[in-house]
């Protein structure tokens, strides 16, 4: 079964989609969900998907019908049949090593958006030893990430101080 996105995106009189601003409804196409803008800065959206704010780019947001009134028909079976995909495919460690701390980041974003939807409990971020400037950066994303409850090193036996694990 397939979706068809374009019959809910909003267009005005001309074919132009939308603007995506703040209070709009949107569709994410890269999540596969729907949520409400709550701000646009530098061609990133900040969106609220239920309990859940994740930035994406401004690009991969589309207006929906139902923002101006009409709610667009959400087929729930398929919703949640792709909470349960996501939860079987995502892993419960990511590895980073070898990227800049922007590039882990940016990676680290959707990863942790991921896990928080397939609902696991904590995952393990694997950033290497090196120099340590990898690990700096992602504990201090961490530690500032609100859905974030704990971060640690992991055991010896998991890698050390190669391993940053994160509690949700």
């Amino acid at each position: 079964m397939t979706e068809t996105v374009g019959s809910v995106l909003d267009l005005d009189e001309e074919g132009i989609p939308a603007p995506v601003e703040p209070g709009a409804t949107v569709y994410v196409a890269s999540l596969r969900h729907q949520g409400t803008v709550l701000a646009v800065e530098g061609g990133l959206a900040t969106v609220q998907i239920g309990s859940m704010k994740v930035n994406v780019p401004v690009a991969s947001c589309r207006v929906v019908k139902g923002d101006r009134g009409r709610e667009p028909v959400i087929n729930r079976e398929r919703v949640a049949e792709t909470g349960l995909v996501k939860a079987r495919e995502i892993s419960p460690q990511i590895d980073i090593r070898g990227l800049t701390v922007e590039e882990a980041i940016h990676c680290l974003e959707k990863y942790l958006d991921d896990a928080l939807m397939a609902g696991l409990p904590e995952v393990k971020i694997i950033h290497g030893k090196g120099t340590g400037a990898l690990r700096k950066g992602v504990r201090e994303y961490l530690l500032n990430h609100p859905r974030i409850k704990e971060v640690r090193i992991a055991e010896l036996n998991q890698g050390g101080t190669g391993v940053s694990v994160a509690r949700f």
